[in-house]
């Protein structure tokens, strides 16, 4: 992949966990082994929701994926969450952590994965709140039929994408 420029670069943890709480994957990612024209479709919208008191509701304006829908909400000082959708059906939601003394939206995804669990008669598998490293961003993956596993794998490239205009933004502030 073409980098992006080093002296923007952000490394940040990336956790990911099902609507139960158990743990799928934990990676690092450095933002400078990302395909820049990814990160600016993100960059971009995140400029957009400065203008819209911190929130966003829009659709991927990325060729054959309009589909793809994202709410964003940016708590501020660094707290965000998003949830990606497909077809209106929501298939990850995340929180982006920035700094260790940010947990708001950490807080409000480890409820919504408490309560999806318990609903479905499930005990959460982990405690999100022990996720430490930062920048951080944590994704609960929704439970999908088949016809929406390819989108959930774009989606967790557009995340991870998101996430590095995110902390890059949170940077610069």
């Amino acid at each position: 992949m073409n980098g992006m420029n080093g002296k923007n670069a952000q490394v940040f943890h990336d956790v990911t966990v099902t609507m139960a709480g158990e743990q799928l994957s934990e990676r690092i990612h450095d933002s400078a082994t990302l395909v820049p024209a990814a990160v600016d479709v993100f960059r971009s919208m995140l400029e957009e929701s400065d203008n819209f008191e911190e929130q966003l509701n829009v659709r991927l304006n990325v060729r054959e994926l309009e589909h793809l829908k994202l709410k964003w909400t940016d708590a501020g000082h660094g707290d965000a969450l998003a949830t990606f959708f497909a077809r209106d059906r929501p298939l990850t939601t995340s929180a982006l952590v920035h700094r260790p003394e940010n947990t708001a939206a950490l807080n409000r995804m480890q409820n919504l994965v408490a309560r999806f669990a318990r609903l479905h008669g499930i005990e959460p598998a982990s405690d999100l709140l022990f996720l430490t490293n930062r920048p951080l961003i944590a994704t609960a993956v929704f439970p999908v039929d088949a016809s929406l596993a390819a989108d959930l794998s774009i989606v967790a490239d557009a995340e991870t994408c998101l996430a590095a205009a995110y902390f890059l933004k949170c940077e610069d502030v």
